[in-house]
């Protein structure tokens, strides 16, 4: 072991001579978007996760922390694989356990991080799950990397915890009423993207969907869900306080949904939903 590596606690090393390391065949490609985005973090938030080496210097774990430390200029932490040998690293990668989302936020829920606790009230109070409950603590519809790194980064923050409730609450409503169904992930997913449409009323589509239970069993799949969804709400809706609301194409123009070639065709021939003909 040269004099410039000390040891800092344990079996945990450090150094900044970067030239010790050697890559292994087989590692991933490093990513140049990943190495600026994660210095970016570990300069923010002073991050020194160790990477794991064999015992002669070759990283099976943690190539993108060299990276970013050699950005830096900053010592890289390292611990010792024992026994490792060029053929383990393949096995190592792959057997490696990646922590789940909820791991995630249970360790920073008991770090005290009031948005994580929140998180873990909307995903296992009120029966979200954690994904579900990410998007809906930002008012969001779907999941993206961003949205994911920030959370894992311990960085994510709930925008509107009282919405979020709302809307997880009325879910809970409708699980009690339509059973395992709403449970599915389509479902779920559509009901949120209905819920963020300005003129859609929670309290209409619940009384519809109990009068009119047996339509959901054409809700088969996504692009049925949102039809049979919207001819649930809007049946029979004329004369009453709620407006009719075309959700399909509301969903579709903002991109929630793909329009294949064939609707489009039948839609320049007037033969669409939408049209009076």
């Amino acid at each position: 072991m040269t004099s410039k590596i000390k040891e800092v606690r344990g079996k945990v090393f450090e150094t900044t001579d970067y030239s010790i390391f050697k890559t292994v065949k087989g590692n991933r490609v490093v990513s140049d978007k990943w190495v600026e985005k994660l210095s970016e973090k570990m300069e923010a938030h002073n991050l020194d996760d160790p990477i794991m080496v064999t015992e002669d210097y070759k990283v099976i774990d943690g190539q993108h922390r060299l990276a970013a430390c050699m950005k830096l200029g900053k010592a890289v932490r390292f611990y010792i694989m024992k026994g490792a040998q060029d053929a383990d690293v393949a096995s190592i990668n792959s057997d490696r356990k990646k922590w789940a989302s909820v791991q995630y936020c249970e360790y920073y829920f008991k770090r005290g991080n009031k948005s994580y606790q929140q998180l873990k009230y909307l995903s296992e109070q009120l029966g979200l799950g954690i994904t579900v409950a990410l998007m809906v603590g930002q008012k969001r519809v779907f999941m993206d990397q961003a949205l994911l790194d920030d959370f894992k980064a311990g960085q994510y923050n709930v925008k509107d915890f009282g919405w979020a409730c709302e809307f997880g609450e009325r879910y809970q409503k409708l699980v009690s009423l339509v059973g395992k169904q709403a449970k599915q992930r389509t479902f779920l997913n559509i009901l949120l993207i209905f819920y963020k449409h300005p003129d859609f009323s929670y309290d209409r589509f619940y009384h519809a969907i109990k009068a009119n239970m047996g339509m959901l069993l054409h809700a088969t799949d996504r692009p049925s869900t949102i039809k049979v969804f919207e001819k649930i709400y809007n049946y029979q809706l004329k004369g009453r306080k709620y407006k009719s609301i075309k959700f399909s194409r509301w969903i579709e123009d903002r991109e929630y949904v793909e329009v294949t070639d064939k609707e489009l065709a039948r839609r320049a021939a007037g033969k669409n939903q939408y049209s009076k003909k």
